[in-house]
């Protein structure tokens, strides 16, 4: 063995063959260093003791890992999923921004020593992480049923979402069973209220949410049982299988582990589990050079999704000095690592039982809107404050409610010497080698004012736009002694508006002399700057003065403050959600027209409903990734670089456009041809360039970034917008459409409105991401794709590869969502395959007098990616337009928004459109409402409602070559349908079940849908426009109609027979019992679908947040076919719509690249933004003698009445104009979402007018 003065020398020795360099010699003596210490302490620090293994348990499994076999960068997602198979628990952002990743983890608290059960996103957590915890999947939270083990026994919860419907395509289903199990489970009397406020991970794109609140709700301690159902009690807590040795079901006091500190040694790294602070101390010394990460949550991964590896990973979870707290009289300790939701349970506790820590539950209502409760159960504050250290740009609220009330925060260096600094002071000081070990806060007593503010898109899981705290001192004389005043969001290095501090002190802020002087300070210090797709600079200042002085508005006292005023210093508070759905079924044709759950609702709960992505992986399974272009349009492809990736052990290979054997376009079959690949030119940003294979998804996605692209870049200058286009009047773009020219001319014009309108973009959000299996076979390829056109996959394969159409074998059992996104790409600019200009003309007529109109319709081309269908494509815009038109002219003439439209309404084409207007009114008592709205915005300066109503008449024109299959079965006289739509979530399988039940007189559990193929269904058009599941029942009907007359002259012969008697009888007699139909849209007339929608809401005009606080909504479906299908359709597509026109903003850079394009920047609607009210009716006695059963289609008209509510949100606004002056114009133009920052800065703030 060497002396350490012979190693130290060799090293040294080693080492001369560098370049020396001051920076150089000191690396090299911290290496020697290392060394030494590696070599003192070898094999690791005393206590620390080396495993080759984790443990943890799976469902009451013990599951051991050799460290060799995975990395800290391995989630438990990837485990559970691609290890296990697990594949129940879902994977699609890889952020824990969705919800669909949601596990439930069972630990022992480190302080407590109690078992503890909470829910974590798998795909933010490391699986080194998981050592002796016990984890629970969905699979996990139905028990086996010893009496039938291919049906398992479901839990309450899984029981409760399936009785109210509260899954459609079922991806997001998983996650949210997972997180009201784990409620139940942790807490016996959970509220309605805690239950609503809980939810804000778990994105839903389907339901819209409210059946799954139901659902839940109606789990609750105070739940109204007569209105949303009773249920058993809550069962037991989660059983606990954590201790090697447990051989029984754990009883109370179980442990789980032992406290002993470790190392894991996986070859690239070491991961170490300690206990006390002074192992990591010693492990800096040990490692006095290296890289390392102090891992507690790991959830900054979600803002900051591919961190670099580090030399070393130390967890430090368990660590009880850090997760302490102590409370005297004169301060309170928090133990720096204590996790989000404990510090919140902490404040609330404290602060509503102190006096002078009082603020401290307003503190905890701001910590409630950061991120999500999976996020806040294993994120800490020493986390959130690490991440705004490492990233200044990062909007932390943690870092700014401690600095707003002076919190001091305590760190020890390797030599455990103790310093403390401000939490400002704490984000410029080198961190390295130091650890934060508590937060000291200080009691307040009643002469100091706190209050903080979260400025958000949504009403959840959003970071801010602009975040703020206030905090002021007062004397006896009610002067400010003392002021901090901290904004977040106005620039990296800004943290106190400083000279505003100063200005206030020894004044009187109530006094609106002095406030407007501070006002004018605060404007002079604050400048945002400007990196997309964060808010733009002027929005974001004035909201900061905004809020200030909402700030002195909360604290004025009632002599101080005009009573209009009073509301505006008071935050939004959203009552507990409600809805109602009114509808009429027949008894008489039962299950047709009855209101059943969906068939796979139960295997989407349990787990057990397979997507694509869950298919299990086979021998020798490759894996593909995309490599796109990062430049702009027009730029030229030079040069492609793949050496780096081909090296990554496990890359196959690169394919670019050299090496398609056909045809490099993926428009199959479509007039159009757009690339697969890029042919050289950019077309536009991200425009796919060729495609890694690999070994693992993961690696193929690794090497896609290391494939280097050169480019030169063009003299043409692209172009993103249809207004940019315009502005070039660049006509060769343009290509105009059939026009609607006006039959007579009115000759009394009053009036000359001209006004503009837009619709933009939105991203489908489809919750399976797309993707697609392909495995060779003798005859070809069997395709399991994600995609809603099964003929145009198979035509698109056939001419990549030069491959006869009928080698390719297409599947599709289920798709998790889809909304258009899974047809084709290519629709809508010019020289697309599909022009929408028709679908928005015919929604401009809808049901109005059109003789009128001319309606000259252009498709433009520019330079970005070409779009799809999106749900209600083309009718939304067209819509969304003749309402505006109608909308803004009300305001010029000063008619009544309603008695304009039906004025102007065809009575001789449209009377039912008239009667559900007149209808709608009464229903929804719209008058007497608009009365309350104006008394209400009289009394109230800053906070304003308003109400809108939105007729459509929605021409529906069916169309398709959909096949049905139909079969008997003689074994047991069940049947089985396959037919040629697919199934994402709008219940086609449920509703051919249904009428498949119906026509043969059987009972539903006999019906069995399979999954949809090409060889039953070729040729087939895609599902969408709303058009398939009626399609698909017709064809139903007319095969059902063929057996059934097959089979009558064999059930004449019998006396009363049963279903299955005739059945085998048919048999006997060798009658086919196998029959198909293909749909012919010529069978079935055209119709229209009538709606009408009454929207209200209100809006803190000082933010821009509005909520939803009504809506009744009441659509045209004939005699539904299954109408909780169908009101899920409603209600779902209506919250999308909402995304629409709010929420969901998508911004281009200008190189072309949307950089709104993931869940941190990218928000539709939350379980929170929905309506608090939310109402829908079906006409009763409504049938359409038209539709197949007397039924009218549902899933995409919802969604075109949503224009109905920036309609209102201008109601609102309108009001706040009005107070600014009467030649103030009330109306503003529909230019994309009603954003927070559209909305705010149309109230046209000026902080002149901020007055008390």
């Amino acid at each position: 063995m060497y002396s350490i003065g012979a190693l130290i020398s060799i090293t040294l020795v080693r080492a001369l063959n560098i370049n020396f360099s001051l920076n150089s010699i000191r690396r090299l003596l911290l290496r020697t260093m290392e060394t030494f210490y590696q070599y003192l302490f070898s094999p690791s620090v005393p206590d620390i003791k080396s495993r080759k293994e984790i443990k943890f348990y799976i469902h009451n499994k013990l599951h051991i890992l050799k460290v060799g076999e995975f990395s800290p960068r391995t989630t438990l997602n990837e485990y559970i999923r691609k290890t296990l198979y697990l594949t129940g628990t879902k994977e699609m952002c890889r952020e824990g921004g969705c919800g669909v990743c949601i596990v439930a983890a069972t630990a022992k608290h480190p302080v407590t020593k109690k078992l503890v059960t909470f829910t974590v996103n798998s795909c933010l957590v490391s699986l080194f992480s998981c050592h002796d915890w016990k984890i629970t999947t969905v699979e996990g939270v139905s028990s086996k049923n010893p009496d039938k083990p291919d049906v398992p026994i479901y839990h309450k919860v899984q029981d409760a979402l399936v009785q109210f419907s509260g899954t459609q395509c079922g991806f997001c289903s998983s996650g949210m069973i997972v997180s009201m199990y784990t409620m139940l489970n942790e807490k016996s009397n959970v509220t309605m209220k805690e239950i609503e406020n809980s939810f804000g991970g778990n994105i839903c794109r389907c339901t819209g949410y409210r059946p799954i609140l139901a659902a839940f709700k109606s789990l609750a301690s105070d739940a109204d049982k007569s209105l949303i159902g009773d249920y058993p009690d809550i069962e037991d807590t989660i059983p606990c299988k954590l201790k090697e040795d447990c051989k029984n079901e754990c009883q109370n006091g179980c442990q789980i582990g032992e406290n002993v500190s470790f190392c894991l040694d996986y070859g690239a790294g070491k991961w170490y589990k300690v206990y006390k602070i002074s192992e990591i101390t010693q492990l800096f010394k040990m490692y006095p050079s290296s890289t390392y990460m102090l891992v507690s949550g790991n959830t900054a991964k979600g803002v900051y999704p591919d961190p670099p590896d580090k030399d070393l990973y130390i967890d430090i979870t368990s660590i009880e000095e850090l997760l302490t707290h102590t409370l005297t009289n004169d301060k309170l300790e928090v133990g720096a690592n204590m996790s989000l939701t404990e510090v919140m349970e902490l404040f609330y506790k404290i602060g509503g039982e102190n006096k002078t820590f009082s603020y401290l539950t307003k503190m905890a209502d701001h910590i409630d809107l950061i991120a999500t409760v999976p996020v806040r159960n294993i994120g800490s504050l020493a986390g959130n404050l690490s991440t705004k250290h490492e990233h200044h740009e990062f909007p932390s609220d943690v870092f700014l409610i401690l600095e707003t009330v002076g919190a001091v925060i305590t760190i020890v260096d390797s030599q455990m010497k103790q310093a403390t600094l401000s939490v400002a002071d704490y984000v410029n000081t080198d961190m390295y080698q130091k650890v934060m070990t508590k937060i000291t806060l200080k009691p307040l007593d009643d002469k100091y004012k706190y209050e903080s503010y979260k400025i958000m898109p949504r009403a959840q899981n959003a970071h801010a736009l602009v975040n703020a705290g206030f905090l002021l001192q007062f004397g006896d004389d009610e002067k400010v002694t003392s002021a901090r005043i901290v904004y977040g969001c106005i620039n990296p290095s800004f943290i106190h508006a400083s000279k505003t501090e100063n200005y206030l002190k020894d004044k009187n802020i109530f006094d609106n002399a002095i406030l407007q002087e501070a006002l004018k300070t605060l404007d002079s210090e604050l400048n945002p700057d400007h990196i997309l797709p964060d808010p733009s600079p002027t929005f974001r200042k004035k909201l900061a003065i905004s809020l200030f002085f909402k700030y002195i508005l909360s604290i004025s006292k009632d002599d101080q403050i005009n009573p209009r005023n009073r509301s505006g210093g008071q935050k939004l508070t959203r009552a507990i959600s409600k809805g109602t759905q009114d509808f009429d079924t027949n008894q008489s044709l039962y299950p047709l027209t009855q209101p059943i759950p969906k068939l796979e609702a139960y295997a989407q709960v349990s787990g057990r409903a397979e997507y694509i992505m869950d298919m299990p992986d086979r021998p020798d399974q490759l894996y593909g990734a995309l490599v796109l272009a990062k430049a702009k349009a027009y730029s030229s492809i030079t040069s492609i670089d793949k050496e780096e990736a081909l090296k990554l052990p496990g890359v196959v290979a690169f394919f670019d456009k050299s090496d398609i054997p056909g045809k490099n376009a993926f428009s199959g079959f479509l007039p159009v041809v757009e690339e697969l690949f890029c042919d050289g030119t950019v077309k536009y940003y991200n425009q796919p360039v060729g495609i890694i294979i690999a070994e693992s998804q993961a690696l193929a996605e690794k090497a896609a970034e290391l494939i280097k692209i050169s480019y030169t870049p063009s003299g043409t200058e692209p172009l993103y917008t249809i207004r940019e286009v315009l502005k070039k009047n660049d006509q060769s773009r343009l290509t105009i459409g059939k026009v609607l020219e006006p039959t007579r001319k009115g000759t009394d014009v009053k009036h000359v409105i001209k006004g503009s309108y837009q619709s933009g973009m939105q991203y489908h959000y489809h919750m399976e991401t797309l993707c697609c299996s392909v495995v060779p076979t003798e005859d070809g390829l069997d395709v399991f794709p994600g995609a809603q056109w099964m003929d145009l996959t198979q035509a698109a394969i056939a001419a990549n590869l030069n491959m006869d159409a009928n080698k390719i074998n297409i599947a599709i059992r289920r798709l998790g969502g889809a909304y258009g996104a899974k047809i084709t790409r290519d629709y809508g600019t010019m020289g697309g395959n599909e022009d929408m200009l028709n679908e928005i003309v015919e929604l401009v007529r809808s049901g109005y007098l059109v003789d009128t109109f001319k309606v000259t319709p252009f498709s433009v081309k520019t330079d970005m990616h070409t779009n799809t269908w999106c749900r209600a494509p083309g009718t939304t815009e067209g819509l969304g337009l003749i309402e505006t038109i109608f909308e803004h002219a009300s305001y010029i003439t000063n008619i009544d928004g309603m008695k304009l439209r039906t004025s102007n309404m065809d009575v001789n084409q449209h009377p039912k459109l008239i009667k559900f207007c007149d209808d709608m009114i009464k229903w929804a008592d719209v008058n007497g409402r608009k009365m309350e709205i104006q008394t209400f915005n009289t009394e109230n300066r800053w906070r304003k409602k308003g109400i809108a109503v939105v007729p459509m008449a929605y021409p529906f024109t069916p169309f398709g070559n959909y096949y049905v299959l139909v079969s008997i079965y003689q074994i047991d006289g069940t049947v089985s349908i396959s037919h040629g739509g697919v199934e994402m979530g709008q219940g086609i399988n449920t509703k051919v079940a249904q009428v498949c039940a119906h026509v043969f007189g059987i009972p539903l559990d006999k019906v069995n849908v399979k999954p949809s193929n090409n060889l039953i269904s070729p040729n087939t058009l895609p599902t969408g426009g709303s058009v398939t599941s009626e399609s698909v029942c017709f064809a139903l009907l007319k095969a059902a109609d063929i057996l059934n007359k097959r089979m009558m002259p064999v059930k004449a012969k019998l006396v009363d027979p049963t279903w299955l008697q005739v059945v085998q009888e048919c048999h006997k007699e060798g009658i086919n019992l196998n029959s198909s139909y293909k749909f012919d849209p010529k069978e079935v007339d055209e119709y229209t679908i009538y709606a009408v929608v009454a929207t209200e809401v209100e809006i803190d005009i000082l933010t821009g947040l509005y909520q939803l606080t009504r809506v009744d909504l009441m659509e045209d479906t004939g005699e539904s076919m299954s109408p909780l299908v169908d009101i899920g359709q409603v209600e779902g597509a209506f919250i999308m719509g909402q995304g629409l026109w709010t929420t969901e903003e998508i911004i281009i850079d200008n190189e072309g690249q949307i950089v709104t394009n993931r869940t941190w920047t990218y928000k539709p609607p939350g379980i929170k933004d929905i309506p608090i009210d939310f109402r829908v009716q079906f006409p009763k006695n409504n049938p359409n003698p038209l539709g197949v059963l007397n039924s009218k289609a549902t899933a995409e008209p919802p969604l075109c009445l949503t224009c109905c509510i920036p309609f209102a949100i201008r109601n609102a606004v309108a009001s706040a104009r009005r107070e600014l002056g009467e030649n103030i114009e009330k109306w503003y133009p529909v230019d994309g979402p009603s954003t927070v920052e559209n909305t705010f800065l149309n109230c046209l703030h000026d902080y002149k007018n901020y007055t008390l």
